[in-house]
């Protein structure tokens, strides 16, 4: 047993950032091989070649399996603290996609639609699929890299923008880094892959059927990017993320958790100052876009 441990390389940044980047260049490579017309293999291909790199990895590396992708049962809260959590991404998605829009309408990207499929298939390769193969390799194997990382805001931030780098789109990378980080604290707080695999697969399957009627590719209806009064009304109903937040953040926890380690001033502070500063800017700017 001592030999086995000693054998066993310890986790550290170089090995994630090493795995990832044989990642895609496996992934490039296999699309350069595979035609384009058999798109669906592609992505098939795409996305087993992630979880199987990730497991694949960990076992060479004679890691643990149930360490680097720790299963759990689910708890009722959990599963209300991760609802929570998907709005709260589609309040900051629409508010960053609006912002970008209004300053920037020709980077504003649209969400394409390139499956000319029932919506069940569509929802099978586009949120199933990569709800548990991205979370194996990007929430389960990069992250466990990030082991003896002491703080927890720094893995979340850099899980994030992995996340948003790896989607290759600039357009939607603000918005893929968010939705990385925070099934990055998920995981983080739960030690549980199933948690941010269901998160993932709601914010993908929301995609799927908003987009199921489209044509080739829509934009997001959230916002209207010619006028700033959109942006303001999207800060006065962001005004309850803070507290959705916290809250979605407590049910991720126990209730004994909770009760040892109350939600301290500075956070109340914090929730409240940051709700107001979004009440008072998202009123300010619907007037000033009123005179204009």
């Amino acid at each position: 047993m001592d030999k086995n441990i000693k054998n066993t390389m310890k986790p550290h940044l170089l090995i994630g950032i090493a795995v990832l980047l044989i990642v895609e260049i496996v992934i490039k490579t296999f699309k350069l091989l595979i035609p384009e017309q058999f798109q669906y293999w592609r992505l098939i291909s795409g996305q087993l070649i992630l979880i199987g790199c990730a497991v694949l990895a960990a076992i060479m590396l004679k890691w643990d399996l149930r360490e680097v992708f720790p299963a759990k049962k689910l708890r009722t809260r959990q599963l209300l603290g991760v609802v929570l959590f998907f709005v709260n991404t589609i309040f900051l998605n629409a508010l960053i996609n609006g912002i970008i829009a209004y300053f920037s309408p020709q980077v504003t990207g649209t969400f394409n639609k390139i499956y000319n499929l029932t919506i069940p298939v569509s929802l099978v390769l586009t949120a199933v699929l990569p709800a548990v193969c991205e979370e194996s390799l990007y929430r389960g194997f990069a992250l466990y890299t990030f082991k003896n990382v002491k703080n927890k805001w720094i893995t979340v931030a850099a899980i994030g923008v992995i996340f948003g780098t790896v989607h290759w789109n600039l357009a939607g990378f603000l918005s893929l880094a968010v939705l990385g980080a925070v099934l990055a604290y998920i995981m983080l707080e739960t030690k549980n892959i199933i948690l941010p695999m269901l998160l993932h697969f709601l914010n993908n399957a929301l995609v799927a059927l908003t987009t199921a009627n489209a044509n080739e590719s829509i934009t997001p209806p959230s916002y209207d990017p010619e006028t700033a009064s959109a942006i303001g009304w999207l800060l006065i109903c962001f005004t309850a993320v803070p507290f959705m937040l916290v809250w979605g953040s407590r049910l991720l926890k126990t209730k004994e958790h909770n009760r040892l380690n109350a939600l301290s001033n500075k956070a109340k502070w914090i929730m409240v100052l940051s709700a107001a500063f979004c009440l008072a800017a998202g009123i300010c700017i619907v007037i000033l876009a009123d005179f204009n």
